[in-house]
């Protein structure tokens, strides 16, 4: 896991995604970035609202397959 303090963990759609401040993630975006890469989420905050998501290119390609495919009706 990272060593560095995690806010909080959030819940999206059943998976569990690390959530970070936005100062959290520009220090630690390189062990941040292997989270993502190895299939986990994470979720960054700016003033308590969550603003971004860092995830891995196999996820989002496998979201935007999901929603094209929805919008279309496949």
């Amino acid at each position: 896991m990272i060593d560095m303090k995690v806010r909080a963990k959030s819940k999206h759609h059943g998976t569990t995604a690390l959530t970070v401040t936005a100062t959290e993630a520009k220090t630690r975006f390189g062990p941040l970035l292997e989270t993502a890469i190895r299939g986990g989420s994470v979720v960054i905050t700016k003033h308590d609202t969550p603003k971004a998501v860092l995830l891995s290119v196999a996820e989002f390609e496998a979201l935007v397959v999901t929603t094209v495919g929805a919008k279309f009706g496949n």
